[in-house]
């Protein structure tokens, strides 16, 4: 197991950035921009479901989340635009009763301008020979230079659907967003943190392709927009 401790550390160190600069002059109009841009990096998403393997079955994964900061980047005085890579790593367990237990955390350990960290549960209530339906509960919270505090949490209805050594999956629900800026993003240095709440509906497709004891899964999300991110993981 060290060397996958090796490649995960490796990529964290060639992939961590955290180079975006917000603009100056923002005004609170420009709230739900940068949160719609900032939420789909710090986003909790599920592995591949475990619901369909053996007893207390183990999955360690690595994914790459991208912010896209475009749109951000024309707010205001306008900055460069830079992408934000996040990495975290992510611990998932199969328990009795169709259960699935997963915690996830950036590996940005070197890197203090951002973080994140959260889990989710998921139950399949209703299991079949080709998938089943599940239902599934996630948190997360990430910071981005101290300027910028994301808490997200939800829920999901989802449909599994296995075939050979494909698994799709596709869910329905809602994200809660809890955003906290630094007043001074908006050219204030007097008043307490500006807070920023809100709920969307929240729709996801997974695709993972699984071999030997490997996993690869793609999933686009659609809150508002559509973003995606990719993941790889280990089964033992």
């Amino acid at each position: 197991m060290r060397w996958h401790a090796f490649i995960f550390l490796l990529l964290s160190h060639f992939l961590n950035a955290a180079e975006f600069d917000f603009p100056t002059t923002l005004i609170e109009a420009d709230i739900p921009t940068i949160v719609r841009s900032f939420n789909s990096g710090f986003l909790a998403r599920t592995p591949m479901s475990l619901l369909g393997q053996a007893k207390f079955a183990t999955q360690i994964s690595l994914r790459v989340n991208l912010i896209d900061t475009e749109k951000v980047s024309r707010l205001g005085s306008q900055s460069k635009d830079e992408e934000v890579y996040i990495q975290e790593f992510s611990f998932a367990k199969k328990l009795p009763l169709n259960v699935e237990l997963g915690v996830h955390a950036s590996l940005s350990m070197l890197d203090r301008d951002i973080n994140s960290f959260g889990g989710f549960a998921r139950w399949g209530f209703k299991m079949y020979s080709w998938g089943g339906f599940s239902v599934t509960g996630h948190g997360a919270s990430g910071n981005y230079k101290n300027l910028l505090g994301t808490n997200l949490y939800g829920g999901s209805l989802n449909m599994d659907l296995n075939v050979w050594l494909i698994h799709v999956s596709a869910g329905t629900g809602f994200i809660r967003s809890t955003n906290t800026f630094d007043p001074t993003l908006f050219g204030n240095t007097g008043q307490p943190s500006i807070s920023y709440s809100k709920m969307y509906s929240h729709q996801n497709v997974k695709l993972s392709y699984n071999w030997d004891r490997y996993a690869i899964t793609a999933q686009g999300d659609w809150i508002k927009e559509f973003f995606s991110s990719v993941m790889l993981s280990y089964l033992f």
